[in-house]
């Protein structure tokens, strides 16, 4: 191949769509739709598979092929119309000898060239060399590869353009079982497989081609002589040669920026790739990254190609705009006999199909499906935010496994809001459906990707939501997740005649949003019998929007409480260093001081106070405060006494963590924690993050480098504190929420400026943050 395929336009359907734009979307946000079907297994187990529902369960594979492909096959023939042709040569990869049900070409392609009847186009099945019936290749995944080569010549001879087209099903009733009784499916075979189900067509052309669109640069096929049906192990002879032709070219390649694979996540096809790699390490990605189809879609047989060239569409077009420059993604396929192809798609940072996906004409079964479908994603997204929300309360979740929350959030929320705006005000319904992820999943959509009045719409909703504390807890974190970046105005206009508990709520929102209007703050201030909650968080909005009258406001709350330990940390953030005179004149009269106020005390500690804190770890009766309290002054002095607390089950996971913050020997790692309350506890556990808790392991570290730590410092991670250390605390990766929110505090105390980064974020809206921080104490 020496010239590009050109891609006019795509057809798609799949289970995770029934158009070309929707399904693209799915397969980008990582979605499935796996599900029992109605057939049983050898065993009485319900078969699993991934289908389209709204496809009649019972109907035979050769129906449920031709439904398929009669509802991809329109988008393409509309944009065909529109380009003035009524006249398509047509070949297509249909399923290899695969153990499935049987199937038929005849009713097939009759329900094609109807379909393209409708629309005043004739197809034409065109004679493939070689290919028996005429017209198709029955080679199962490698069927659209071979046809590439086909295609080329007859582009070359003048037959442009040219549609290829895939189809298969492994889903109906006749497939299901004897994939089953012959242990081909995963539930029952050592290399089994989901079955699954698609059809897609490509126009392809030569001549004025649209400049900003698709092409498929390069592509090749091969055969592979051990092929998987043989039951041996793969010398991956085939797939290696096929790889070495795409990176030798012509043209020239170089690295790809992806790999879409069309296999199922079995030994022998890993084995098979793992080898063909290794032989063409040049043409792959690094690091190397590669999506099975059957992540998503379980195996769609012959349809697979075609559903991976559509994601490539996606994924390319992702990455040349992100870079602005030109991406590839590579895309193989191997068939069970042993045919194999692959092909390599490239994308501008313009590139885009000719059409944008048309209007949606829904028919009641449509738009069933896509409720259905923006069901799931709601769902899906209210039960991220849910293991967000108790993750940071846990304070132990990693870094990037948060990161991960994030994506998988984000990839829900954009499908979720195309489907939405397909089914308009009729999926506006889901914000009191009865299911709590999906209603929380909705409020989160409307917040992170809908109109002013969306977002006013959602707010409204937690009024309902004012005698449930932990239900209004969940939304309050996903509502200030989505609203970040955006208006939040919406909360501060709720606050009017809201109960205590939302108002609580609303206040926290907006504090954590940077939204502090100071009009706000004092009106609240003057509200009479104002509830001492929303008095203090009202003060707490004044502090950090930095209002000239803030300081009198507060100085005046303080000097009615003087002891009250957020009065002082206000003070303190406000640079009122003065107020920690009242505490040392309460050691030196003897009264007692509360954990909360050394916390507070140890945020911004003069010289002078080393005493306090030395005196405060001789105690025989120590606290969680105490704890957070000596490692914030960060003393070598304390470091006995922690050790000893690690002996107490109350005070061990405080005691390791603040044994870490002083002496940084790097001991907080992420560790798999199995889940006691799921079937299978190992497998379905979580990263959590755990800092060492063995008091001998402490004791020799102490012992080896104690003598290096000055007893009159103090140390964050085994150096001088300092505010660059506070910074390096927030950043590193195995700090824990709880470690990252006690660094912010001592930095809004010691630097006398309100600081804000709000560990609810977006992770990297946190990393930003923290780049701007850094700047700042740089002097930037």
């Amino acid at each position: 191949m020496t010239r590009p395929l050109h891609v006019l336009a795509c057809g798609l359907c799949s289970p995770l769509g029934i158009e070309r734009g929707s399904t693209i979307l799915e397969l980008a946000s990582g979605s499935d739709v796996f599900e029992e079907t109605g057939e049983l297994d050898e065993r009485g187990l319900p078969i699993r598979a991934s289908r389209l529902e709204l496809l009649p369960p019972r109907m035979s594979r050769t129906v449920r092929m031709a439904e398929l492909a009669d509802q991809a096959i329109g988008e393409l023939l509309s944009v065909a119309r529109a380009l003035g042709l009524d006249r398509l040569p047509i070949m297509l990869a249909l399923p290899e000898n695969d153990g499935g049900g049987d199937w038929h070409l005849g009713p097939l392609w009759a329900q094609l060239e109807q379909r393209a009847a409708r629309t005043g186009i004739r197809l034409e099945l065109l004679r493939v060399p070689g290919a028996l019936p005429e017209g198709v290749r029955l080679s199962g995944a490698a069927g659209l590869f071979q046809l590439m080569s086909v295609a080329d010549q007859l582009l070359d001879a003048g037959r442009d353009p040219l549609v290829l087209g895939a189809i298969d099903s492994r889903c109906d009733p006749a497939s299901l079982t004897q994939l089953a009784a012959a242990e081909r499916l995963i539930d029952g075979g050592v290399e089994g497989y989901l079955p699954g189900e698609g059809a897609g067509f490509l126009l392809l052309t030569r001549t004025g081609a649209s400049r900003d669109g698709f092409e498929i640069i390069a592509h090749t096929h091969d055969h592979e002589p051990l092929g998987f049906a043989q039951g041996r192990p793969s010398e991956a002879s085939g797939l290696t040669r096929a790889f070495r032709r795409l990176r030798l070219g012509p043209p020239q390649l170089g690295r790809v920026d992806r790999v879409l694979s069309c296999q199922w996540d079995a030994g022998y096809w890993g084995r098979e790739f793992v080898s063909a790699y290794l032989r063409n390490a040049g043409l792959l990605p690094e690091p190397l990254r590669v999506d099975l189809v059957a992540e998503t879609l379980g195996n769609p047989g012959a349809a697979a190609p075609i559903l991976q060239l559509a994601h490539a569409f996606a994924i390319g077009g992702a990455e040349a705009r992100a870079g602005q420059r030109r991406a590839r993604v590579l895309v193989y396929g191997c068939a069970e006999s042993g045919e194999l192809g692959a092909c390599v798609v490239e994308a501008k940072p313009d590139s885009r199909l000719l059409t944008q996906p048309l209007a949606a004409k829904f028919s009641p079964r449509t738009r069933e499906f896509d409720t259905g479908r923006l069901r799931d994603h709601l769902e899906q997204i209210g039960s991220l935010m849910v293991s967000r929300h108790d993750d940071l309360r846990e304070s132990n979740y990693p870094w990037p496994e948060v990161a991960e929350l994030d994506r998988r959030i984000y990839d829900r929320l954009w499908i979720g809001a195309e489907r939405g705006r397909r089914l308009g005000g009729a999926a506006d319904e889901m914000l009191t459906h009865p299911d709590p992820d999906v209603a929380r999943g909705y409020a989160y959509l409307l917040c992170a990707a809908g109109s002013a009045t969306h977002r006013a719409t959602a707010v409204a909703r937690m009024r309902d939501l004012a005698d449930d504390p932990e239900e209004l807890s969940l939304w309050a974190s996903a509502l200030t997740h989505a609203l970040h970046g955006r208006d939040a105005s919406t909360l501060a206009d709720a606050l009017e005649g809201a109960p205590v508990p939302l108002a609580v709520a609303l206040l926290d929102m907006l504090d954590e949003l940077d939204h502090r209007p100071p009009a706000l703050a004092r009106a609240l201030l003057e509200t009479p019998d104002l509830d001492p909650e929303l008095r203090w968080r009202a003060l707490g909005l004044l502090t950090h929007a930095g209002a000239e009258a803030a300081l009198a406001t507060i100085e005046g709350a303080w000097r009615e409480a003087p002891d009250d330990p957020r009065l002082i940390e206000l003070m303190l953030d406000l640079g009122r260093l003065d107020v920690l005179d009242e505490l040392r004149l309460a050691c030196v009269q003897g009264r007692e001081l509360g954990a909360a106020h050394y916390e507070v005390w140890a945020l911004a500690p003069a010289a002078r106070d080393a005493g306090v804190f030395a005196e405060l770890a001789e105690r025989t009766t120590l606290e969680p405060g105490h704890l957070w309290a000596l490692s914030s002054h960060g003393s070598p002095t304390a470091v006995p006494a922690l050790i000893r607390a690690l002996d107490q089950p109350g005070l061990a996971l405080d005691a390791g963590i603040a044994l870490e913050r002083i002496l940084g020997p790097g001991w907080i790692e992420s560790t798999w924690v199995p889940d006691p309350d799921a079937a299978d506890p190992e497998r379905e556990g979580q990263p959590r993050l755990r800092p060492v808790l063995d008091a001998q392991r402490w004791r020799d570290l102490w012992a080896a480098r104690g003598s290096q730590l000055a007893l009159g410092g103090r140390y964050r991670f085994g150096r001088p504190v300092d505010n660059h250390a506070r910074v390096d605390e927030i950043a590193r990766p195995t700090s824990l929420w709880s470690m990252r929110e006690r660094a912010l505090r001592e930095l809004d105390a010691t630097t006398g400026v309100p600081l804000y980064i709000s560990f609810s974020w977006p992770v990297s809206v946190q990393h930003n943050a923290i780049v701007k921080l850094r700047a700042w104490l740089e002097g930037a």
